[in-house]
């Protein structure tokens, strides 16, 4: 996951921080979802997917705007504002935002992973409160030359539920979040046939909770040079990236923890891509791969081939094998629980005695090997008249090459269509997605592949009328999830603009479906009810 070419990816734990990541949506200008493997430009773990966050210009975004709303829901309430001063090779813009979401409810308890602990019905603890502000500056330096500075500042608080085995119970605590960032990015023309770009990025976060605290800092600087010239489009590129992490913990009763507590990591990277057209420009012949050395597995190389063919301007033909790489975690690789609390049972605990620690209980695999994926994908695109598209894939991952013990699945295939309609004033599309998966011999008796969604369909209809009025439906079914029942909800957004530069917008979620959980369970924690609310918001650009 990539914010204006900022990874916002973690290494502790290889996933997302989800609540952390934020930005004015009103300064989104898209958001790029590139589908399977995307090793061979954006590295490791770049394996199921890319999506790339780009926000809009500041030469784009003059002047104010400010949206304040509020609800019944888990969406408490939120303000957000920016202001941008933009001429004609140059500007800058300010923005800020603060948002509150109040405590969900926890399902029935045959529904949650520690029947027991979570009460049916009761409050969970797990509100959130977040600010975040920064800005982006963008000008030309003639006609050849842009550059781009931007940062973002956050701090934040979230309350958090979890288990305690010790004896088995819940316990409430919170989590202190704060993080913020510097990205400088110059792109260079010399003539037609080749340019460079050159980015520069830092990146600190950082969250504390009673028993447990990491702070990273990640320093980044990326080249990229493309060529073109008759027939061929040639990109190549070298990388460098530098993460210093630190994480200490309190020793109490069975306490993760990480050994060593400080480490720094070093990410060396080259890529070269050539994408060759022939038959007249009716086909794309795309190759190309990654090469990166890291401090955990070495040497990883990712390339990948496809083949583009587009027999008229209404459609296309594609086919694509790549190989992608997921290094394992620092979590996996460093985590061990503090059993000092124990020290006189530590055998009876599932404990050893170590020089240094004391009695722990290792829970990481310091030999772990990387997951390779290798990955086929066919798919067909066709704009079945002016305002129709149908776009199809075909794709099977299999994880069994070189595979890592930590990895639990063995292959995953399946197919995804999707049918789109643009005119005026009305917008649709229809999308259905098939999964189906095997899970490796390491797994046992738990079913990693039954936690992948078997059917999901989408359904959107965004209708204009009476010139002031916009009408926003989406409609969405998951079935296929073991130990979960299957979604159905409607969500629907109606907006009024009674003034060009005004609009005020009510929200609800979950308006037809009931009161549901979505996701997968984590054996420690149970999440909470989706349930129907209202969201009202009132915009104004000046």
């Amino acid at each position: 996951v990539l914010i204006d070419g900022r990874t916002v990816y973690s290494s502790l734990f290889n996933g997302v921080y989800w609540n952390r990541i934020d930005t004015l949506l009103h300064d989104i200008e898209r958001i790029e979802v590139i589908r399977g493997p995307g090793g061979s430009l954006w590295g490791t773990n770049a394996a199921k997917g890319i999506v790339n966050i780009v926000t809009r210009s500041s030469l784009d975004t003059s002047g104010g705007y400010l949206s304040v709303g509020g609800g019944d829901g888990r969406y408490g309430h939120g303000l957000e504002g920016r202001y941008g001063l933009a001429g004609e090779s140059r500007g800058i813009r300010f923005y800020a935002k603060q948002y509150e979401l109040d405590r969900g409810t926890y399902p029935d308890v045959e529904e949650q992973s520690a029947a027991g602990v979570f009460v049916a019905g009761k409050t969970a603890y797990d509100g959130q409160t977040m600010g975040q502000g920064g800005f982006r500056s963008d000008f030309s330096l003639g006609s050849e030359t842009r550059m781009t500075f931007q940062g973002d500042i956050y701090r934040g608080e979230e309350e958090f539920e979890t288990v305690t085995r010790l004896p088995l119970s819940a316990h409430q605590d919170d989590i202190d979040s704060e993080g913020g960032n510097l990205l400088g990015r110059i792109d260079h023309s010399f003539n037609d046939e080749s340019s460079i770009k050159l980015q520069l990025y830092y990146d600190y976060t950082a969250h504390q909770n009673a028993t447990f605290e990491d702070r990273r800092n990640i320093f980044d600087i990326d080249f990229q040079h493309n060529l073109f010239w008759t027939q061929h489009e040639l990109v190549w590129g070298l990388g460098y990236r530098q993460t210093e992490n630190r994480t200490s913990h309190d020793g109490g009763t069975y306490t993760f923890a990480l050994d060593p507590e400080e480490r720094s990591d070093s990410l060396l990277s080259f890529f070269i891509q050539d994408e060759f057209i022939f038959l007249e420009e009716q086909a794309r012949f795309i190759i190309g791969s990654k090469y990166e050395y890291n401090d955990y597995t070495g040497s990883e190389w990712q390339p990948s081939m496809k083949l583009l063919y587009a027999p008229d301007s209404r459609q296309n033909f594609r086919f694509s094998v790549s190989r992608a790489v997921v290094v394992p975690s620092r979590a996996l690789n460093d985590a061990y629980l503090d059993l000092n609390s124990f020290s006189s049972q530590c055998e009876e605990m599932g404990g050893e005695s170590h020089e240094t620690l004391g009695c722990i209980r290792s829970i990481n695999d310091r030999d772990a090997d990387s997951t390779n994926i290798l990955s086929w994908e066919g798919g067909y695109r066709h704009q079945l008249q002016e305002n129709w598209f149908f776009d199809g894939v075909l794709f099977y991952d299999d994880y069994r090459e070189a595979n890592s013990e930590s990895e639990l699945l063995e292959s995953i295939w399946g197919f995804e269509g999707l049918v789109q309609y643009h005119g005026k004033p009305f917008h649709g599309e229809l999308s259905y997605t098939y999964h189906q998966g095997e899970s490796a011999p390491e797994a046992g008796e738990k079913d990693v592949a039954g936690q992948i969604p078997r059917h999901s369909v989408k359904g959107r209809i965004y209708y204009s009328f009476f010139e002031d009025f916009d009408l926003d439906v989406l409609a969405t079914y998951v079935d296929g999830v073991v130990d979960l029942s299957s979604v159905f909800k409607v969500d629907l957004r109606l907006a009024w603009h009674p003034k060009e530069d005004m609009e005020l917008s009510l929200k609800v979620n979950n308006l037809i479906g009931d009161d549901h959980v979505e996701g997968n369970w984590d054996i420690l924690k149970a999440n909470t009810l989706e349930e129907r609310e209202f969201i009202a918001r009132l915009s104004y650009r000046f």
